[in-house]
């Protein structure tokens, strides 16, 4: 039985980060691994699927500026419009996740799954979580229940919408959650996958119509700039 083929593109962040010690979880160097490195932990990745890896870029996801989503659509691109390919899965930090996922939502017009995936931990740590999401965003790339959904963020054993999702901190110690680990989800969009790893279950479910594509380059990614308004805050700051 033909493998389904998976294009895997790195850009860094703590997925492929790196510490000093197993046991370090949180002073770490994030982008330190190459994308191959990573999918070489995961053994079942190669045995579950046709992999093909490239890295366009390989940055800490706070370093992220426009010119890197074009370059990051470039490459998408690419893996679209090869017909082998049934899946994309781009690796990235947590930083700037949200809008990288959004990006490539409202810029790629395909049908193809377009998941996008990262860690809240090194991939050197014992509790590392990259290992996981990878897989589970290869999953959900090479389900046909996940095409014509636009991009979709794979985190902590949930699907999200790339156009909604967003990452959140916690109140504090004492804080619970149904989350694995706290901090990603955004309404009106609830995550589409339950915890169990497995059987995919992929719901039907409108998505928000997609933009069609043009040629992109970095003078097409307008810089904006945006205020949080919180009650009760005045508007005389703007």
């Amino acid at each position: 039985m033909t493998k389904p083929r998976l294009a895997l593109i790195g850009t860094g962040g703590p997925i492929a980060g790196a510490a000093s010690a197993a046991s370090v979880s949180t002073d770490y160097k994030p982008a330190s691994l190459s994308l191959a490195a990573v999918v070489d932990t995961v053994p079942e990745l190669r045995q579950r699927y046709d992999i093909e890896v490239t890295q366009p870029m390989q940055l800490a996801s706070y370093d992220v500026r426009p010119e890197h989503w074009c370059d990051l659509q470039a490459a998408v691109m690419q893996a679209v419009n090869n017909p082998d390919v049934v899946g994309i899965v781009v690796t990235h930090g947590t930083d700037t996740l949200e809008e990288t996922a959004t990006f490539l939502h409202l810029s790629v017009d395909s049908d193809k799954p377009i998941v996008v995936v990262g860690a809240m931990r090194p991939a050197t740590a014992y509790s590392a979580d990259g290992p996981a999401n990878l897989l589970d965003a290869c999953s959900v790339a090479a389900c046909p229940g996940a095409r014509g959904r636009g991009t979709l963020v794979v985190m902590n054993g949930r699907i999200h919408s790339g156009l909604w999702v967003g990452k959140r901190q916690p109140p504090g110690p004492g804080w619970t959650s149904p989350w694995p680990m706290p901090g990603w989800t955004k309404p009106p969009c609830a995550p589409l996958w339950p915890p169990e790893r497995g059987a995919l279950c992929m719901p039907v479910w409108a998505m928000p119509t997609r933009q069609r594509p043009t040629a992109l380059s970095s003078s097409h990614c307008p810089r904006k700039a945006c205020w949080w308004r919180v009650a009760p805050a005045s508007s005389r700051a703007v």
